[in-house]
């Protein structure tokens, strides 16, 4: 029903930034990090309990086995 509702507060926040010249373009990176949460918040909303636990046991395992490389 509500399908933008997630993404609303992230997108004003960029409009604020923009409009106010703090950024003044987005690269692929900040795009990633600023809509993570929402995607994940409108996902977990819109699908079943069943697989709402299979795509938390997905993303745990992809933070815990992720290395980074200096």
């Amino acid at each position: 029903q509500y399908f933008a509702l997630p993404f609303i507060s992230v997108l004003w926040f960029v409009v604020a930034l923009l409009y106010t010249k703090t950024i003044y373009k987005l690269n692929k990176r900040t795009v990633i990090v600023l809509f993570f949460i929402p995607v994940v918040t409108f996902l977990i909303k819109n699908i079943s309990l069943k697989e709402a636990e299979k795509l938390a046991e997905k993303l745990r395992d992809i933070v815990l086995n992720t290395k980074v490389v200096y």
